[in-house]
């Protein structure tokens, strides 16, 4: 089953479980988180966010976080998605995909990386040939990314640059990829 897919389940699970009642396409009969009342909707395929229905003295939405439902799902990627020979990035794609990115759609590596004696799985992006940034899955601690080779003036891109267009710099090469495949940034 695909990650999402198996995210929207529990979340939908959760819902009807709380309350709710499964109505052709929509999750009724759930409490507003911001008027307590029971009229309170979630789309039943992909429910992100509860709607209440009492436009006219409440009307919020609300944004469902997966992460408090279904935290088993976010965690232990080492365990639940092992690389194996016929995937040895198994773990790296699964933990691009619960960032909401398309794996498919970046150049990305899988490797283990020592911290204070412990292994850890990491997603690698290459500034160039001999420079790498690596995110860290599953690490708790501060500091999740480690970078290899000179990357003093280096950048990640996923395209060459076009300066007629804005150019927008974040952090971590995941907050380019979040704004890139989010398509804020063409």
């Amino acid at each position: 089953m695909a990650f999402w897919q198996e995210v929207n389940y529990r979340v939908r699970d959760h819902l009807i479980a709380s309350g709710g009642k499964l109505n052709g396409k929509y999750i009724q009969n759930l409490e507003c988180p911001s008027c307590g009342k029971r009229e309170s909707y979630a789309d039943a395929s992909k429910p992100s966010a509860l709607h209440c229905n009492r436009k006219n003295k409440c009307g919020s939405t609300t944004d469902i976080d997966a992460r408090i439902i279904a935290p088993d799902l976010f965690q232990d990627f080492h365990k639940n998605h092992p690389p194996t020979k016929s995937n040895p990035i198994a773990t790296a794609i699964a933990y691009l995909k619960s960032r909401g990115l398309n794996p498919d759609d970046v150049d990305f590596e899988q490797k283990q990386i020592n911290v204070d004696g412990k292994e850890y799985p990491a997603v690698g992006f290459r500034l160039d040939k001999d420079t790498i940034n690596h995110r860290l899955i599953d690490y708790t601690g501060k500091d999740k990314t480690r970078t290899y080779g000179e990357y003093s003036g280096k950048i990640w891109k996923k395209q060459k640059l076009n300066f007629k267009q804005p150019i927008y710099i974040t952090e971590a090469v995941l907050d380019s990829l979040s704004l890139i495949q989010g398509a804020c940034v063409q």
